[in-house]
């Protein structure tokens, strides 16, 4: 007899699974939105599935029965997760890093973010370092 590992989710019965193919191809269309950006293409080449822990970004399970509202909420709040993973900006804002070392496009000087090159190339990744000792504020300012 074959165990599920712990980072398995074991299927639901047929009974707890949506069935209508309208709502179905909805949802597919909303997650596919969601793996078709840049913050996710990151997250998923920076963290391994083996390293993804709870507050890393999960996809929804489409199958799963629930109201619209409820569904709603579940992308909106994983697509705010995988924008923390989106490339920092040109103009030099956002592309710091949170506490936790993940990327986050709001932070405010918490920790500085440098880009690091995967496979040898530079494609602009985010590794996060710890922050500063020093006070990056100008004094200058009254």
């Amino acid at each position: 007899e074959a165990s599920a590992s712990p980072s398995q989710i074991p299927p639901l019965p047929r009974s707890e699974r949506e069935t209508d193919t309208h709502r179905l191809s909805q949802r597919l269309k909303q997650v596919e939105m969601g793996y078709n950006t840049l913050g996710y293409e990151r997250y998923t080449r920076m963290v391994s599935k083996q390293k993804r822990t709870r507050e890393h970004p999960r996809t929804p399970d489409r199958f799963k029965v629930m109201s619209k509202r409820a569904w709603d909420g579940l992308i909106r709040k994983w697509r705010r997760q995988l924008h923390d993973w989106d490339p920092p900006k040109a103009d030099g804002g956002g592309g710091e890093c949170k506490d936790d070392g993940q990327p986050d496009e709001g932070a405010t000087g918490a920790a500085r973010a440098t880009t690091t090159p995967l496979g040898g190339e530079n494609d602009g990744l985010v590794a996060c370092a710890p922050p500063d000792d020093e006070d990056e504020e100008d004094d200058d300012i009254v």
